[in-house]
């Protein structure tokens, strides 16, 4: 996978349409700050740590008692709801260099369930293969890594086919994927040191890429390339 080319062009992208982006960018800020941080603090505390599988969100911290466990769990939910209407907008602004906010509205009304279930079950299945045996649950987190993006694209709302197709997608790449998610490491730093105003850039680029990332991997499967 030229990893290089797929970044130029995610970059190219983003910059092109930076202020059209900028307002789904901003509806899931404020969503994922009541998510993340309104709620875990109505809840009386903080401290657990779990993956995003979605690679946006990456490592959070979440509330340390039993209730906040399974939030932990159950956020996971709108969370993936949250991503996949981004993914859908961006889907649009990679194919046909055009989205609106009907695109995200749309994805977020008729895909939300199908998001929310594939979010949990996503998060659950790396959790145990992360506690078990560290190596299994990366496997499913880079495995697993197209999913959201898959509920963006496809109009089946069967969850298992979801996850084998992204299991299918990504045989051969996991490695190649890994490097990819660790190439962004410069961008995540200084928006850490920006006090999270690097992420207005860092968030639409590393989704655009990843979507980029995918067409690459269906034009290889419809064709039949080797990996």
């Amino acid at each position: 996978m030229d990893r290089t080319s797929i970044k130029a062009k995610a970059r190219q992208i983003v910059k092109a349409n930076f202020a059209k982006l900028l307002v789904p960018l901003g509806i899931n800020a404020v969503a994922y700050i009541i998510i993340m941080s309104v709620v875990p603090n109505l809840l009386g505390s903080r401290g657990i740590l779990f993956m995003d599988s979605s690679f946006m969100g990456g490592v959070e911290y979440y509330i340390t008692n039993a209730k906040g466990f399974l939030y932990s769990y159950f956020a996971q939910a709108p969370l993936a709801m949250l991503n996949v209407a981004f993914y859908s907008y961006c889907l649009q602004l990679v194919r046909y260099r055009s989205a609106t906010l009907k695109d995200y509205f749309r994805a977020f009304r008729s895909k939300w369930l199908t998001a929310a279930l594939v979010g949990c079950l996503t998060e659950i299945l790396i959790s145990i293969g992360l506690a078990f045996l560290i190596v299994p649950g990366i496997y499913l987190l880079l495995g697993f890594s197209m999913t959201l993006i898959l509920v963006a694209d496809r109009h089946t709302t069967n969850v298992l086919e979801i996850l084998a197709e992204s299991l299918k997608l990504m045989r051969g790449y996991m490695l190649d994927m890994f490097v990819f998610v660790l190439s962004f490491f410069g961008w995540a730093l200084l928006a850490g040191i920006t006090f999270g105003l690097g992420a207005i850039w860092l968030i639409p680029y590393m989704s655009v890429a990843n979507v980029l990332y995918y067409e690459e991997l269906r034009n290889k499967a419809h064709f039949g390339e080797a990996s």
